[in-house]
C-alpha cells in the first residue's frame, strides 16, 4: 500500500488541514509554529509504530480552545467523537491479486483503502467493494459435499 493523501481535523493548532496529496517526494513548507509538525503526529497516530504512541486524547490534542465545549457535546450526545486523520491508501498489485483469489476478480471498485481514526480510538477501514460480485463468487466456488 502507498499512502496517496491524507488530512488532519480537530488536532493541536489544526482545526481542519486540506487533503494533502502525498507524491515519492513530499515538501511541508510554512512557518515556525504553523503546524507541520502537528500535521505529522496526526498522521503518526494512525498507526504508530510505537503502540503507547496511538491513541488521540482530548485533553492534549484537541484544540485547545474549544476542548471544554467539545468534551461537553460528546458526552451529552450532541455531536460524536471528532475524527482527527484520515488517510488514503493505494492498493499494488500484489495486494489487489490477494483479495481477488479470496473474494473474486470483480470484487474491488477501485483500488483505493480509506483508514480513519478519532478521539474515539478506533481505527475504521472503508474499501469500496462490490458485495453482488463476491456473492457470487464465493457462490460458484462453493465446494458443498455431495450428500
Amino acid at each position: 500500500m502507498k499512502l496517496t493523501k491524507f488530512e488532519i481535523t480537530d488536532f493541536q493548532c489544526i482545526r481542519a488541514s486540506n487533503p494533502i496529496r502525498v507524491g515519492d517526494l513530499t515538501c511541508l513548507l510554512g512557518k515556525n509554529e504553523a503546524g507541520k509538525t502537528a500535521l505529522l503526529k496526526g498522521l503518526y497516530k494512525l498507526n504508530p509504530v510505537i503502540e503507547a504512541d496511538s491513541a488521540y486524547d482530548v485533553v492534549d490534542d484537541y484544540p485547545r480552545s474549544e476542548v471544554e465545549e467539545y468534551e461537553y457535546k460528546v458526552s451529552h450526545g450532541e455531536i460524536p467523537p471528532a475524527t482527527v486523520s484520515r488517510a488514503e491508501f493505494e492498493l499494488q498489485d500484489d495486494e489487489i491479486s490477494a483479495v481477488a483469489r479470496e473474494f473474486g476478480p470483480d470484487v474491488l471498485n477501485n483500488n483505493v483503502l480509506t483508514v480513519s481514526k478519532g478521539y474515539d480510538n478506533v481505527r475504521s477501514f472503508f474499501l469500496d467493494v462490490n458485495t453482488e460480485a463476491a456473492y457470487k463468487y464465493f457462490v460458484r466456488n462453493l465446494e458443498l459435499p455431495a450428500e
